[in-house]
This record gives C-alpha cells, sequence and structure tokens, in this order.
C-alpha cells in the first residue's frame, strides 16, 4: 500500500505540470505574401496568312487571321499595357495590321501597323484574369510588293508598366 501511495503521489507530480500548461485553445502566427503577378500567353504560336487572290484592276486582297492570347496581373496599384512589335519590318508594300481587344479592365487603341518599332496594343489594363481574348492580323500587300516567298517574323507582346 505503502509502495502505491508513492507511485500515485509520483505521477501526480509528473501529470500536474502538465495540466497545469495545457490549455484549450492557442494560437499561432501565419506569414503571408502575394507577389506581382504579370503572365500573359498568345494561344497558338504559329500562325500563317497567304495573299493569293486580287480583282482585276484593284490591288490584292487582303487576308486576315486570329488567335486568341490570355491574360493574368494582379496590378492594384500600377496599371499595365501590351506593346506589340516585330523581329524586323516587313518587305517593302507589304503591311501587317494587328488589332488586339482589350480584357475587361483595358482598352485597345484600334488597329496598329506592326513594325520593329514597338507599338502599344492595350492600355490602362487593371488587375485582370482572362482568357480567350481575341488578336486580329491582316496582311495587305501592294502590287509593288511583287512576289513574296514563304517567309516569318517573330512578333513580340510584352506585359509592361504603363
Amino acid at each position: 500500500m505503502k509502495k502505491l501511495s508513492r507511485i500515485i503521489i509520483l505521477l501526480s507530480l509528473i501529470i500536474s505540470p502538465a495540466v497545469l500548461f495545457a490549455a484549450s485553445n492557442d494560437t499561432t502566427t501565419i506569414n503571408y505574401e502575394v507577389q506581382a503577378i504579370n503572365e500573359l500567353n498568345i494561344v497558338d504560336t504559329d500562325l500563317s496568312i497567304t495573299i493569293d487572290t486580287a480583282v482585276a484592276g484593284a490591288q490584292p486582297n487582303y487576308e486576315s487571321t486570329i488567335t486568341t492570347y490570355e491574360i493574368t496581373t494582379n496590378c492594384a496599384s500600377n496599371a499595365k499595357k501590351i506593346t506589340g512589335q516585330l523581329n524586323t519590318d516587313l518587305p517593302s508594300g507589304l503591311t501587317l495590321n494587328m488589332y488586339m481587344h482589350a480584357p475587361v479592365n483595358g482598352s485597345s487603341p484600334t488597329h496598329r501597323s506592326m513594325s520593329a518599332t514597338p507599338s502599344n496594343m492595350v492600355v490602362n489594363i487593371g488587375p485582370n484574369a482572362e482568357q480567350g481574348i481575341d488578336m486580329d492580323f491582316d496582311l495587305i500587300a501592294t502590287v509593288a510588293a511583287g512576289v513574296v516567298s514563304s517567309s516569318s517574323k517573330t512578333l513580340t507582346v510584352t506585359l509592361v508598366d504603363q
């Protein structure tokens, strides 16, 4: 019996401090951050446009194609814009016009003639996450362009601070 009493006393001394320091709730600190997100993606990155018809007595018919782009930006404090430019200018007699439709939080100035000089395609872009926004392309040739063999240009669109 004496031995059992000592064990009980010993156990109570061990368990009591744990019970004294335990609680029914506790807190922790959660550190969090959302960094700037600025993502732009052209859905179809390989487009072809061929001009092969004209009405007699008129310049060649222009040809068009469409693709779409996607955008995600959380730029609450400063508006963004999308610029577009070709890696080099087109040959004389050819013009590539592009029109990027604006996302919900933005505006598109108008069709732009693409060249090696950056052009503002979409401006005043606020926070946005959108897919399936149209990009229209028109290739225009004059008879002065002559016959132009199959070639390519690289179009770069960039999401930047306005």
